[in-house]
């Protein structure tokens, strides 16, 4: 019997596939909700970056994944390697529910074995006649751990290497050591202990996030909100240079919860916040002072002019200088203050001389600077940046 065959409504195995919703068929592909992307678009770097996909969105849906395939096992299908063109997933809703399309593709490897493969995969089943489910539990595990890791290619060979600009960050520090060592041997978690050792890892994760945006880490007591006076004003710039491209997200992780803690403060000391951002990567937008949304997070699309981090200094003390001439205007009580955020070494050149010597002039009429880091950065531009610094953020924060 053909394969088309075996997957048509009539067949038994193609009526237990038809009974798991999350599997779409090729008649009924309207299913799937407007604005769902595949994996394959959505781990591009570019992509992740607009949307603000993380290693903690990653996980929820590696979750949805496995999931997914563990019903599929339940069912007694074997649909061999899927690759991640053929998963679509909503980003619409929070539990990133997943969609799998047209099993007509399926591979059935228990029944046929006549597929070409990328070369990792070819070395791992190509000499496997027929599959079985502890093959097909090994594929799923390889394709969670491509969820895990953002990873839009098909060809996935293990360790990651640490020249992998695009996967080695959260590989090599996102994912359990056990779990790397298992899959880098070829050995494969069971879904249920796979399903738990992910949901775990998102509970901790949330927690972390949540002490960090409240202030609730060890020996600190939560204040209550006080009342706002409109009459006293916090004015914040972001300075966001993004110059290491091993991670796309690390220094999105790093500004939220540095936005959390911005607001937490005018929160609890009652005044209004009004912020501004300077992002630049290869390019550099801008968004100007605001009273922005209360829990709005700052995101950039792709587009803006083609500048380099120094521009990003220069663009920023530009708009403090109009912010200050608006600000002699009001009677109100003014605080400012400016984050450099940073994930990776900025060149120390003439251009970068000018930027810094306009941020001196910036402070020297009142405004404050701090510097945040998605990690340890040593070199000679941060360091000449850190004259820069309030010296009670140097001693761990801005006092009151």
């Amino acid at each position: 019997m053909r394969k088309e065959e075996i997957l048509m409504p009539e067949h038994p195995l193609g009526k237990k596939i038809r009974q798991i919703p999350q599997i779409i068929t090729s008649d009924k592909s309207e299913i799937i909700p407007d604005g769902a992307l595949s994996l394959k678009e959505l781990f591009k770097p570019e992509e992740m970056e607009k949307r603000g996909v993380d290693g903690l969105v990653l996980k929820k849906i590696a979750l949805q994944a496995v999931r997914l395939l563990a019903r599929i096992s339940q069912a007694g299908v074997l649909p061999g390697l899927i690759d991640q063109e053929s998963l679509m997933v909503d980003l619409g809703r929070t539990s990133y529910p997943l969609y799998l399309r047209e099993p007509e593709h399926f591979q059935l490897l228990d029944l046929e074995q006549d597929y070409e493969w990328y070369p990792e995969d070819e070395r791992i089943f190509g000499d496997t006649v027929l599959f079985d489910g502890e093959k097909q539990l090994l594929a799923d595990n390889r394709l969670v751990l491509k969820i895990l890791i953002g990873a839009h290619k098909g060809n996935l060979k293990l360790p990651v290497r640490r020249d992998d600009q695009e996967h080695c960050w959260i590989y090599y520090q996102t994912l359990p050591e056990e779990f790397r060592r298992r899959l880098e041997q070829n050995e494969a978690y069971g879904y249920e202990e796979l399903e738990d050792l992910i949901a775990d890892s998102i509970v901790r994760e949330e927690e972390f996030a949540l002490h960090e945006s409240e202030g609730l880490l060890e020996g600190e007591i939560p204040l209550q909100a006080a009342m706002v006076d409109e009459n006293r004003v916090l004015d914040v710039l972001y300075m966001i240079i993004r110059t290491d491209t091993q991670s796309p997200f690390s220094i999105s992780r790093t500004m939220y919860l540095l936005m959390d803690e911005v607001e937490e403060e005018c929160r609890r000391t009652g005044r209004r916040l009004r912020q501004a951002f300077v992002y630049g990567d290869s390019h550099v937008r801008v968004r100007e002072f605001a009273q922005y949304p209360e829990g709005f997070r700052c995101q950039f699309d792709s587009a803006g002019s083609d500048c380099g981090p120094s521009q990003v200094m220069i663009i920023a003390a530009e708009l403090w200088a109009q912010e200050l001439k608006s600000a002699k205007e009001t009677k109100k009580e003014m605080d400012y203050r400016s984050y450099l955020v940073l994930d990776g070494r900025i060149p120390n050149d003439q251009m970068f001389s000018l930027a810094l010597e306009r941020l001196e002039e910036i402070r020297q009429t009142g405004v404050s600077f701090a510097i945040r880091s998605s990690g340890e950065i040593g070199c000679e531009a941060v360091r000449r940046l850190e004259s820069l610094v309030d010296e009670r953020e140097q001693k761990g924060g801005k006092e009151e």
